[in-house]
């Protein structure tokens, strides 16, 4: 699924992250099956299962992806190859672990366990790989680097609840507020400066400092506006705006840039403007003019299906397992069913907009099955992005490559060493082979008889007839 090329361990982390992306797709389609038909739910706890797609959503996919890329930009030693594929194996064991424990337990103590696990796992990579993208394109270098320190950061932030657990602290800002410290950095600081690094590095980009200095200012202060409880004084709030701004003026910025890309495909077109409507929300809600909605369960979860699916899913797509953009048709069927899902969300948390689909003959009972053929459109997309569009199987595009160097000039025992894999020749087609270099153009008899000559000459007379 990766390029030609690819390290092992690369390819590790993108399997575990392809294998956790078809579950995390699966598990939506199906909790959205569950608003309208209940008896799907089976034995399951809703709640739990809520949970388990949650985590293993940014555990399993966001976090293997993410990893890849960052090996893909490093460069390694093989010694250290070898231990980041043993990291990825593990990292993928424990996201199927946590599914496992999310959907029958909820957070009981195993899923908590679980979760340590993969805190241990974060800092066991971060800590080697940010010393290891020290010779990558600087671009690549600085958005990794900033990801994996707010990797860091989310990872330390799941001790807040603990310790005011211990302490005895009951207070529901703080409460509340451990969680937003935990998720925030994790959703806008890894896995957003994640993809603005995987995106510039297959488009460049002008803004790309602006963006990055923006994104990383904003990320910490805006997790203040996300806590519902009310502040223990106003001027938090007004620190979380000030994030919030920051933030999405940031996500602007990259908007910008990937719109404005040099011939922005499908994938692109997809990214840039799901990132432009991400962006400006958050530039809203900076301003104070939708505070009303800001904690409303269906908005929230509208908000965060257009970050997660449209735009870290399509640009992680893109940047771990295509080498073209393209697939136009499954990018509108997949931007399609996300429009679908994300307005009926909307539709059942904002009271204007509800107004206005009833008004349409889009009641709640509709919405419901809106969402539900949005979320399995889009997941059905969503697994067809990670190669349609793409070359033939391995052996073609071998063939391909090996073809493409011969035309430039090569001769095909070099076209062949140029990568570590084989190529053959396509059927019915036949290299043009370069003319064998041209020998000695003397005739054998001349050659042979100058040696000769040149023997005689050597020894000198032999024979009466032979002497002067």
């Amino acid at each position: 699924m990766s390029e030609p090329g690819a390290s092992r361990a690369e390819r590790t982390y993108f399997l575990w992250a392809a294998l956790l992306l078809a579950a995390t797709v699966g598990l939506g389609a199906w909790l959205r099956a569950i608003f309208v038909w209940p008896a799907l739910k089976g034995p399951f706890v809703f709640g739990y299962l809520v949970h388990a797609h949650s985590h293993v959503g940014f555990f399993g996919w966001a976090t293997p992806a993410l990893f890849g890329l960052v090996i893909r930009a490093a460069r390694l030693r093989p010694d250290r190859r070898q231990r980041f594929t043993r990291h990825a194996h593990a990292l993928g064991v424990a996201s199927l672990a946590a599914l496992v424990a999310f959907a029958l337990g909820g957070y009981d103590a195993a899923s908590i366990a679980i979760s340590a696990v993969h805190v241990a796992l974060w800092w066991a990579f971060a800590l080697p790989a940010i010393r290891a993208l020290g010779p990558a394109p600087a671009v690549e270098r600085r958005c990794f680097r900033a990801s994996l320190v707010f990797l860091l950061v989310a990872g330390t932030a799941t001790l807040l609840p603990g310790i005011l657990l211990a302490r005895g602290v009951d207070d529901p800002w703080l409460k509340e507020l451990g969680v937003k410290l935990f998720l925030t950095p994790f959703v806008a600081g890894f896995v957003g400066l994640g993809v603005m690094g995987a995106v510039y590095a297959r488009i460049g980009g002008r803004r790309a400092m602006p963006a990055l200095v923006l994104t990383c200012l904003g990320v910490l202060p805006s997790a203040f506006l996300f806590v519902a409880a009310p502040p223990p004084t106003p001027a938090l709030l007004g620190v979380g705006r000030a994030g919030s701004l920051l933030l999405g003026a940031g996500g602007v910025l990259f908007a910008a840039d990937v719109l404005g890309a040099a011939a922005p495909g499908a994938i692109l077109r997809l990214v840039g403007a799901a990132a432009a409507l991400k962006g400006g929300l958050e530039v809203v809600a900076s301003l104070g003019l939708a505070d009303a909605l800001m904690h409303d369960r269906s908005i929230v979860l509208a908000y965060l299906h257009l970050t997660v699916l449209g735009v870290v899913t399509p640009a992680l797509a893109l940047a771990a397992f295509r080498r073209r953009d393209g697939a136009p048709g499954w990018v509108a069927l997949h931007a399609l069913g996300l429009a679908g899902m994300c307005g009926a969300l909307v539709g059942l948390g904002w009271p204007l907009a509800g107004r206005l689909l009833a008004a349409l003959g889009l009641g709640v009972t509709t919405l419901f099955p809106i969402a539900a053929a949005g979320g399995a459109a889009s997941a059905v997309a969503v697994l067809a992005l990670l190669r349609a569009g793409e070359p033939r199987s391995g052996g073609a595009r071998r063939r391909e490559r090996c073809i493409a160097l011969v035309r430039r000039g090569e001769p095909p025992a070099e076209a062949r060493r140029r990568r570590p894999w084989p190529a053959a020749e396509p059927t019915g087609q036949r290299l043009a082979r370069p003319p064998r270099p041209a020998a000695d153009p003397t005739p054998p008899r001349d050659r042979f008889t100058r040696a000769a000559a040149s023997r005689a000459d050597s020894r000198g007379p032999t024979t009466p007839s032979e002497a002067p």
